[in-house]
């Protein structure tokens, strides 16, 4: 199979394959094995760079033996835009879901969260989340404090 695309959208497509590569790798704790046809694929796509006009933004490192993104354009392309506001979103997402789950655990007991009905689960989770979601909306973080737990002293 062949598939032809115009420069513009090599360049498109350059931007997408950042987007997936920051969100495989930025954390990662994958092993080479679970990510090695993903990166190949890239790799492929990349060594036509030069010729599709975007050597400036990729580039080949001899000494890793690959093609890899200029500093630059890694954290200045136009698509650093859509990585920053999925960050941003999941980031306040993540801690009003685990901040309300955990509240809800307090409030109700494992064992009674396990018996209760997905429904009245549901509803109750949804309460502590939208307090969370309007909380932080309103404020940041301005309002969140972390509580050390004294702990005796061994000598």
């Amino acid at each position: 199979m062949k598939i032809d695309i115009t420069k513009q959208e090599y360049r498109v497509l350059v931007d997408m394959l950042e987007m997936a590569n920051w969100v495989m790798n930025a954390h990662a704790t994958w092993d080479k094995e679970e990510t090695g046809k993903y990166i190949t694929l890239m790799q492929k796509l990349y060594a036509h760079a030069k010729d599709m006009g975007c050597g400036d933004i990729i580039g080949y490192d001899e000494k890793l033996d690959g093609y890899f993104a200029a500093t630059d354009y890694e954290e200045d392309g136009s698509h650093r835009q859509f990585i920053e506001a999925f960050e941003e979103d999941s980031f306040w997402d993540e801690l009003s879901h685990k901040l309300a789950f955990r509240d809800l655990i307090q409030q109700e007991g494992e064992e009674a969260l396990e018996k209760m009905d997905f429904m009245e689960r549901a509803t109750k989770l949804t309460e502590f989340l939208s307090w969370y979601e309007e909380e932080f909306s309103d404020n940041g973080l301005a309002n969140v404090r972390v509580v050390k737990e004294q702990s005796s002293k061994v000598n």
